[in-house]
């Protein structure tokens, strides 16, 4: 009788020990073109598992210039990170495996005329903080904006 009342704790201890992917806050800087011409220049913070999106949209305009649908995965020591761009009228998509700070071109599927660069870096990181010109280790007191 005693053993199986111990049984639901030992599960529970079980699934708290057993490490779970977690996600990770991101960084995203990337370059949207049409026909060669720089379109957009967004930088997005986000978190892998979930999804980003953005749209920019002239003030006043029915219509947006551009629509951005990421998202980013982890995949063991590397990322996974899913693009579909709307720019007017045309569309594309494409699925991109990328480092810690590694910066990337592609051209997306389904429309050779839309091409995305991007960089991912893990936020937080060494290089994110030398790239946002953060001093290398945290301060003391209240948090700092980014």
């Amino acid at each position: 009788m005693l053993r199986a009342s111990f049984r639901p704790l030992l599960i529970l201890l079980v699934l708290l020990l057993t490490p779970m992917a977690r996600a990770e806050f991101i960084y995203l800087q990337l370059e949207l073109r049409r026909d060669g011409k720089v379109v957009g220049e967004p930088q997005l913070v986000g978190e892998t598992g979930k999804a980003l999106k953005a749209v920019r949209r002239a003030p006043g305009a029915e219509q947006p210039d551009w629509r951005l649908q990421l998202m980013p995965r982890a995949e063991g020591d590397h990322y996974a990170l899913e693009v579909g761009v709307e720019i007017g009228e045309q569309r594309g998509h494409s699925d991109v495996s990328l480092d810690h700070g590694q910066r990337r071109q592609v051209r997306l599927k389904g429309n050779d005329e839309l091409e995305v660069r991007v960089l991912l870096m893990r936020v937080d990181s060494p290089e994110f903080r030398a790239l946002m010109d953060l001093p290398a280790e945290p301060r003391e007191g209240p948090a700092r904006s980014i």
